[in-house]
């Protein structure tokens, strides 16, 4: 079994949004109550860019969470 697909789910003041990648060479398919977005990185370069987007939205002291999915 190998490392793809990945997944991870983002808890945020409005609910649940999820962050998904198929493949090594695809971008993360992420999408949250108040958007979304296609980025190419790490799990902890997707999950900055979530946290400040989403921080953009819900202020600087939200509580912002992920967790682990899986398939």
């Amino acid at each position: 079994m190998g490392k793809y697909p990945m997944a991870f789910s983002i808890e945020t003041p409005d609910g649940e949004g999820e962050a998904r990648k198929d493949k090594a060479n695809e971008p993360w398919e992420v999408s949250y109550p108040t958007g979304g977005l296609r980025w190419y990185g790490s799990v902890p370069e997707v999950q900055a860019e979530i946290r400040k987007r989403l921080r953009l939205n819900y202020g600087k002291d939200a509580p912002i969470t992920f967790t682990k999915g899986g398939e």
